[in-house]
């Protein structure tokens, strides 16, 4: 079973929902959770790999599936991810800046579960490395696609528009915490709430530095028409080369329109046939090389059997030094020939094992019957 691990107890899908959620009786239950695998928690892996919803999970502490909407920062086998700039989890940071308003492209007011979903995988879109790209699932409670409503929300507003759009920005506060990120498109424009607990806070521009601050809690703050200067202090250490691309593509409508919004086994199941094929796009040109290494190890197995064959049949007619002498060298052929028909076998193996080699784990299932037990392996 899936479980998110706390100080003192894991904390398992059925105990959450019974203990937390049913305790609490919500109309709704937003669910994010930024940990490894925390996909695992609202889906498991059912024979041969293939995912499906864990019965009886989200109806087993009287609720209904409708009533629970998921944020989960990894993909079925992936891990989460922490970046020192940010302080904290990269997922948990994107999450934070698009609640503060940067997710809301269409200016609403309101960040649904798709705006939210499209804003983050927008954001780790650049990195190159899938290692380091963070992943997101979403899935949102049937009835409404509903996150968070803005207007709700205290603090002061940072209006982004105008010469202000077009360029990725960071929030710092007084802390020095990073409090958002945001980078809408050209033409496009954003109303974030500002953490009005720790004034001022720094709005700095990505591209060179400059920022500008914001010192009192004005109910309106345009970004545009704010001075800038350049920045007091300066990020010191190694920066991890992957995570300076987040945030690096502008957020628009049609990320929004084009992302596929759903926790369900069949999307899923396609996110993780088409990922799976990069490792073995990477392993290719290595198998290549195997397979050449290979056929140059056969051709020369193949030429020292065909000269033991010609010294064999050249006749027997011979004094008996010059039969000696044929004779080791038939020996040492053998040694040569065995030797690189060997290594052939070695890497045509390692050539087949790195294209065939599933991306993912094996999984084994043993199911026991009438008659013993049935052994299942199945490589993806």
């Amino acid at each position: 079973r899936a479980y998110v691990t706390l100080e003192d107890a894991r904390l398992y899908p059925q105990d959450f929902l019974e203990g937390i959620i049913a305790a609490v009786a919500p109309t709704l239950a937003h669910v994010v959770i930024d940990a490894c695998h925390s996909y695992q928690f609202a889906l498991s892996r059912g024979a041969g790999g293939t995912h499906r919803p864990v019965r009886g999970f989200l109806e087993g502490a009287g609720l209904h599936r409708k009533n629970v909407g998921f944020l989960l920062s990894s993909n079925p086998s992936g891990e989460s991810h922490e970046w020192e700039a940010f302080q904290s989890g990269v997922f948990s940071h994107e999450v934070r800046s698009g609640l503060a308003g940067a997710a809301d492209v269409n200016g609403d007011g309101t960040i649904t579960y798709r705006e939210m979903a499209a804003f983050v995988s927008r954001a780790n879109e650049a990195i190159v490395n899938d290692l380091y790209r963070p992943a997101v699932h979403a899935r949102a409670p049937g009835d409404t696609e509903t996150l968070l409503n803005l207007p709700a929300a205290k603090g002061s507003q940072l209006r982004v528009h105008g010469t202000a759009s077009g360029k990725h920005f960071l929030i710092e506060d007084a802390r020095g915490v990073r409090w958002a990120d945001f980078h809408p498109a050209q033409g496009e424009s954003l109303s974030l709430r500002l953490p009005s607990a720790h004034l001022p806070v720094y709005v700095r521009s990505v591209a060179d530095g400059r920022e500008s601050v914001v010192a009192q809690g004005a109910p309106l703050v345009i970004l545009a028409e704010q001075p800038t200067r350049a920045p007091e202090t300066e990020t010191r250490g190694a920066a991890h080369r992957a995570f300076k691309a987040l945030f690096s593509l502008p957020f628009d409508r049609q990320a929004v329109a084009s992302f596929p919004l759903g926790l369900d086994g069949e999307t899923s199941a396609r996110a993780q046939s088409t990922s799976d094929l990069s490792p073995s796009r990477g392993r290719k040109p290595w198998a290549i090389a195997a397979f050449t290494a290979a056929a140059a190890a056969a051709a020369g197995g193949t030429y020292y059997f065909a000269a033991n064959r010609g010294l064999i049949s050249s006749g027997a007619s011979v004094d008996q030094k010059t039969a000696a002498e044929r004779n080791d060298l038939i020996s040492r052929n053998e040694r040569k020939a065995a030797w690189l028909v060997g290594t052939a076998a070695t890497a045509a193996t390692a050539g087949l094992l790195l294209l065939l080699w599933p991306s993912s784990p094996a999984t084994l299932d043993v199911v026991p019957s009438d008659g013993g037990v049935n052994v299942q392996l199945t490589m993806r």
